[in-house]
């Protein structure tokens, strides 16, 4: 368990690098972290009986910190499939992010060296 942990404290701090890569390990395990934490979140505030509105300037700081790491993990991890980063702006697009996503999630990357990142 201490493992898992360290692997995401790990990829967190790695995220916040634009050049480089993310392989799809590093990438799913990020996006399932996040993931975890915010489901952590939301029920703390539902058992804790917590208004939203009262603290929805904590959330908003929250949530504008999450898709920063979310921006920066999902260029690297395009950069890992020898694709320009600026593809991360179809994640800003509702129609089609979950199929960016689920791309980012499920394609094998290119084997290191064989991109123009590294």
């Amino acid at each position: 368990m201490l493992k898992i942990v360290d692997e995401f404290i790990e990829v967190v701090k790695l995220s916040f690098a634009w050049s480089g890569r993310f392989n799809r390990k590093q990438f799913v395990t990020l996006f399932f972290g996040l993931f975890l934490i915010n489901l952590l979140i939301v029920f703390s505030f539902m058992l804790l009986g917590l208004d939203i509105s009262i603290n929805s300037r904590l959330l908003l700081i929250w949530f504008f910190i999450l898709t920063i790491i979310n921006a920066f993990a999902s260029i690297r991890r395009f950069h890992d499939l020898d694709k320009s980063g600026w593809y991360v702006l179809l994640l800003f697009i509702p129609a089609i992010q979950w199929l960016v996503l689920l791309y980012l999630l499920l394609k094998k990357g290119k084997e290191l060296g064989k991109t123009r990142w590294g």
